[in-house]
């Protein structure tokens, strides 16, 4: 008597389950480096910012023209709306990073139930196996120990 194979009848649910969950860690990554090139620009247009400002404080010190501070007030009002819109956008986007996270922890749970499923059909499975090959073996010893005696 040969074994058959152990065939989880469910493996295409499991794979699709397995493929949800890349899936959604590939968009919660996605957004978690959205947040750090968000982080980067909010911090490079601050340092332009800071920049200027203190040209403009050398340019108060030393001989002041009119046109050139207003042009240098525009460009650092122009910067604060830039900061603004930056992290308006960033919170829109750790929103969502939060809304996915909860998403892909929901993939990770229901991929992990199948993952136990498959485990204790598994179990099942060998535990049959075991004990049909025990049979065959207490066969054969029976048969044997009548032949001999």
């Amino acid at each position: 008597m040969s074994p058959k194979r152990f065939h989880f009848r469910l493996e295409s649910v499991l794979e699709i389950r397995k493929n949800k969950q890349e899936q959604e860690e590939k968009i919660y990554m996605k957004l978690v480096d959205e947040l750090s090139r968000l982080d980067r620009q909010i911090e490079e247009v601050q340092k332009e910012q800071k920049r200027v400002f203190e040209e403009c404080e050398l340019k108060l010190t030393g001989t002041l023209m009119l046109d050139e501070w207003r042009r240098d007030l525009d460009y650092i009002r122009y910067l604060e709306e830039v900061i603004a819109q930056l992290k308006r956008r960033r919170q829109e986007v750790d929103l969502q990073r939060l809304r996915q996270k909860e998403v892909m922890i929901e993939a990770t749970k229901k991929r992990k139930t199948m993952d136990l499923l498959k485990e204790k059909y598994l179990q099942e499975y060998m535990f049959e196996m075991n004990r049909l090959e025990q049979i065959e073996i207490d066969d054969w010893v029976t048969t044997g120990y009548m032949r001999r005696g």
